[in-house]
């Protein structure tokens, strides 16, 4: 401490009642009594019992398509449906005459596979009209689509700006991880050789018109927009666009901030004490100052 160094450290107990009843720990009061001197004590004992506030499971998104695929999607079914309340049902849903059923819905909760909503011939219209109801989809077996499933692809990016823009929630189970949904491993590779042979594959370079999500993805792959614009896995500006869109897309409703936003998680506890500790923080930065 003399050096100057900084020493944050957190314990069960204030520190008159570190190693308490301990033998020989006359030996030890002097260290507690540095601490105490030396570092200023803050009593963070909450009301809250934190390990007793709901949380959601573990990330939204799960690949391969294993056993622990289907609890991870029975997992978030059950945390963001209400099957106490409305146990799950199927529900159908009429659109310009037409039938969308929901094989398993509760409470604000539908759960498709991949193929029961985005295999059927289902658009914009239908899609939208489940967010009038849902506010959270879990989507299972989600397969990589190549170009010869661009249709697939198309539908399933249309779903994905549907959900985005009603800001609902999106729990997916892959068969492959997010960024091959589009283009496989041999598309990738194919695209990298082509590029290299062109010349148009160096370091980072030439991202014009690509989101964060995409160039950083790029980059990883050794890929640049010379390279995406003379490759066959897209056939136009507006395809490209709308792939790296879904993959930025994608990556947002994965964080922990889109997932526990409007589930009423900050009103289950903490909310007063964290407000509490922010104001206490900015009187210290005035002290320092």
């Amino acid at each position: 401490m003399s050096h100057g160094v900084v020493l944050v450290t957190t314990s069960n107990r204030h520190p008159d009642d570190l190693y308490k009843n301990g033998i020989q720990r006359s030996s030890f009061i002097p260290c507690i009594n540095l601490l105490k001197t030396s570092l200023r004590v803050l009593n963070l004992d909450s009301t809250t019992d934190y390990r007793k506030i709901p949380r959601p499971p573990s990330g939204v998104y799960h690949h391969p398509l294993d056993k622990a695929a289907v609890t991870h999607a029975e997992k978030w079914f059950r945390f963001l449906g209400n099957f106490d309340g409305d146990p799950p049902h199927t529900a159908t849903h009429h659109v310009w005459g037409r039938n969308v059923e929901v094989p398993r819905a509760s409470g604000d909760a539908a759960l498709f596979t991949f193929d029961e909503l985005i295999g059927k011939a289902t658009g914009a219209a239908d899609y939208l009209e489940l967010m009038r109801t849902y506010h959270a989809f879990i989507i299972t077996g989600v397969p990589g689509m190549t170009h010869r499933q661009r249709d697939l692809a198309r539908r399933f990016i249309t779903f994905i700006d549907a959900v985005y823009e009603s800001r609902a929630k999106l729990v997916l189970t892959t068969a492959v991880p997010l960024f091959q949904l589009f283009m496989s491993a041999d598309e990738i590779d194919e695209a990298l050789e082509g590029g290299r042979k062109s010349g148009s594959v160096k370091d980072a370079e030439d991202h014009e018109s690509v989101d964060d999500v995409m160039r950083q993805m790029m980059d990883d792959l050794g890929m640049n927009m010379k390279m995406l614009k003379n490759s066959s896995m897209f056939s136009g500006d507006e395809e490209r666009f709308a792939f790296s869109r879904a993959l930025s897309r994608l990556s947002e409703m994965g964080s922990k901030e889109w997932v526990e936003r409007g589930l009423g998680m900050e009103h289950r506890g903490g909310l007063n004490e964290r407000e509490g500790w922010q104001r206490v923080r900015s009187r210290w930065r005035e002290d320092s100052m």
